[in-house]
């Protein structure tokens, strides 16, 4: 006889950071939230740093992820095209930093911003 083990989970996981130059925190950057196995086009969010150089993402499933921050003047420009989507995937591909989101953890981290056009 088979078994099935059904979790209902209430606990959601939180990454939280700063975008930082140096030591100089970058206020214009977006930050891109990634499954661990990126596809073209696929992402989990996206937000804006605030002044200071900080982000977060709240409500996130335990599991792996990959955390990009983008410079905002030199993301693609037009991130609706299938060539900067697939730009875009190759970059988190490549370069993205690895987090795991524990259960009902906040994982706190250091990005440096990337130039995806290069």
């Amino acid at each position: 006889m088979n078994q099935v083990e059904i979790v209902i989970d209430d606990k959601p996981g939180a990454i939280a950071g700063t975008v930082t130059d140096g030591d100089k925190p970058v206020s214009e950057a977006m930050v891109r939230l990634f499954p661990e196995a990126v596809q073209s086009g696929d992402f989990v969010g996206s937000v804006r740093v605030d002044n200071q150089g900080r982000f977060q993402f709240n409500g996130l499933a335990p599991g792996e992820y990959r955390i990009l921050a983008l410079r905002s003047a030199t993301g693609p420009q037009s991130a609706g095209s299938a060539e900067a989507t697939a730009q875009l995937a190759t970059t988190a591909q490549s370069t993205a930093q690895s987090v795991k989101v524990e259960r009902g953890g906040t994982v706190t981290i250091t990005l440096l911003p990337t130039d995806p056009s290069h």
